[in-house]
């Protein structure tokens, strides 16, 4: 049995063409560009879906900053000032820099 499946992809001919044009550029050892970017597209679903876990958590937990406090940071760092960023249950202050 294989470790690996066929999956067939209906892609716009200029996409297919570049892809095509990229695979000969590269070492034929290496990865298809397709694999390899459904591999870090994957990758980037994965860590998006855990980001998006971990705030929930966070949040169930009533670990949360202040609406306040975070615009008055984020002016603050579009000023160009380097703040670091309010915390749950802590109040922010310019003055500890980074």
């Amino acid at each position: 049995m294989s470790d690996s499946i066929l999956l067939s992809v209906r892609l716009p001919a200029d996409l297919a063409g570049r892809l095509e044009a990229l695979a000969e550029k590269k070492d034929p050892d290496q990865e298809l560009p397709g694999r390899t970017g459904y591999r870090r597209l994957h990758c980037a679903e994965e860590e998006f879906f855990a980001a998006i876990a971990h705030g929930e958590s966070d949040a169930d937990a009533g670990r949360l900053v202040d609406h306040e406090e975070l615009s008055r940071w984020l002016s603050a760092v579009a000023r160009g000032k380097r703040c670091l960023p309010p915390q749950s249950r802590r109040k922010w202050r310019c003055q500890q820099q980074v």
